[in-house]
């Protein structure tokens, strides 16, 4: 969880610099360098380095003996964190499915359901637009158009992969703030799609359903992504002076989203990863799997002599 905590503090002044002047859309990218972080990470620690230990004792017999130099009282703090967290999403997603039951549909994607204040997508595989039934209508397009945008761009997947983050790496305060930037990213970024396909037109409308919606219903939490969630001021401040950005301001802005998420990787260098220890004694030879000694020295690997 360390790197990632370097990540996002070279992340966040970045970000604000970029939403000065890009479309929200690179800042919400930006956030991508954490699970390419992680999946390097993954794979370089699943790929074994292959180091070998050639003995040669005469008369005697070596054997590989792992010696495991980690606290067993973080490991099961770290599990507790991580069952706290997913337990506690898990609990939230079960009580929106409760008030989901009885729901009727409006459109092919679209629900009206009464036990809810605030609209929400909510679902991974095939997920739905649901609508409170105290909503005016007069709020139903511009709320359905924010909706099925974070539908087409997949948004619910994200949430969820920033929600796992948050179980495995819980104890990193850092990443609980980044978790917030990064629902602000989202919505604002969905925001600007919505006025790309309508107009500047529609910046006054969308605000005003916006404030209204937010006022009215408040945030959701949890797993389902929300209409009114992010921070609401800075989201219609952002949309009332809405312009479209110019191509060469979006080149310059995919570079530098493509160049943190390459310079981000280095940072992974210093991770253990499993390496894999082989010996060869009087024509015998044997190997096993260990973790290599790194920042964290998890497990290392000696010789033991037995006479």
């Amino acid at each position: 969880g360390m790197e990632l905590g370097v990540i996002v503090l070279c992340l966040l002044p970045l970000r604000a610099l970029l939403r000065r002047k890009v479309p929200r859309l690179f800042t919400y990218l930006l956030w991508a360098a954490l699970p390419v972080n992680v999946g390097y990470n993954l794979i370089r620690f699943l790929i074994p380095k292959r180091d070998t230990i050639i003995l040669d004792y005469v008369g005697k017999t070596a054997t590989i003996v792992v010696d495991e130099n980690v606290l067993q009282v973080f490991k099961w703090i770290w599990c507790f964190g991580t069952v706290l967290v997913v337990s506690g999403m898990t609990y939230t997603y079960i009580r929106f499915l409760r008030c989901l039951v009885g729901s009727i549909r409006l459109q092919k994607d679209v629900y009206l359901a009464a036990r809810i204040r605030s609209p929400f997508t909510l679902g991974v595989f095939r997920p739905r637009i649901y609508l409170p039934t105290s909503l005016k209508e007069e709020y139903y397009e511009a709320v359905v158009l924010h909706e099925r945008v974070h539908i087409a761009r997949r948004d619910v997947w994200m949430k969820y992969l920033a929600v796992a983050f948050l179980g495995l790496f819980w104890f990193q305060p850092v990443l609980w703030f980044a978790y917030r930037m990064f629902i602000n990213d989202m919505e604002e970024a969905c925001d600007e799609t919505v006025l790309r396909r309508k107009g500047k037109e529609y910046c006054a409308e969308y605000a005003r359903t916006l404030v209204e919606v937010s006022f009215q219903a408040g945030q959701v939490r949890g797993v389902a992504i929300g209409y009114g969630n992010g921070e609401v001021k800075a989201r219609v401040e952002q949309v009332m002076r809405y312009e479209r950005a110019k191509t060469s301001v979006k080149v310059v802005a995919v570079v530098i989203c493509c160049l943190f998420m390459v310079l981000s990787i280095p940072i992974s260098w210093q991770v253990p990863r499993l390496v894999r220890a082989e010996w060869q004694e009087k024509g015998i030879t044997g190997s096993m799997a260990v973790q290599e000694t790194g920042l964290e020295k998890e497990v290392k690997y000696g010789l033991e002599e037995i006479e």
